[in-house]
């Protein structure tokens, strides 16, 4: 069944929100692993295959191995199958006190375990420059952010009710919410 990107994020939203992973960090990943694309298939070198918006591989031992692509392709099953390490990796980055371009990088590599190439890392960039454009300016001393011209998922996120606004509000909340607990 096609999804249009409205209902992607949607998908994302509601995911992220019940394993307690910020929204922007769902998105982000989901972007640079599929360009939000639930039917991507990467091929790997390996043989292998990478689907869905998580990419979720079937090599033996990964996230994916033993699932149909179809299976893979199902949003809501892709990112219900990633989140729970997505979380993981998050709660592990923030107890190591890292914030903006360095968290995303930490989760993102935890979680997805990309191979380490000056393309993978190109890609997160540009996924969390894409999120810093719709989420408005945001203090990062590892990254100086490269803004795109607006895109039109601006107008698919306010369809959500997930405004630049409440995005930005939803960013100072957890900057708050990180600044008060690395001082204990």
């Amino acid at each position: 069944m096609p999804y249009t990107q409205a209902e992607v994020l949607s998908i994302i939203a509601r995911v992220a929100a019940e394993h307690g992973v910020p929204l922007w960090i769902a998105i982000a990943i989901a972007q640079a692993e599929s360009g939000l694309n639930p039917d991507a298939i990467g091929k790997e070198a390996s043989g292998s295959q990478s689907v869905g918006l998580y990419q979720l591989n079937d090599a033996p031992n990964a996230k994916g191995a033993g699932m149909a692509v179809e299976q893979r392709q199902d949003p809501e099953f892709n990112a219900r199958t990633i989140m729970p390490d997505i979380k993981a990796a998050y709660d592990a980055a923030v107890a190591q006190g890292l914030g903006g371009m360095a968290l995303l990088k930490q989760v993102y590599f935890a979680a997805e375990r990309p191979a380490n190439t000056a393309a993978v890392h190109a890609n997160i960039e540009r996924a969390y420059n894409w999120i810093a454009d719709m989420a408005g300016p945001e203090d990062t001393s590892d990254v100086t952010l490269t803004r795109p011209p607006s895109s039109p998922v601006n107008k698919q996120i306010q369809s959500l009710n997930l405004s630049i606004a409440e995005l930005q509000t939803r960013l100072a909340a957890e900057d708050k919410w990180f600044l008060d607990n690395a001082e204990k």
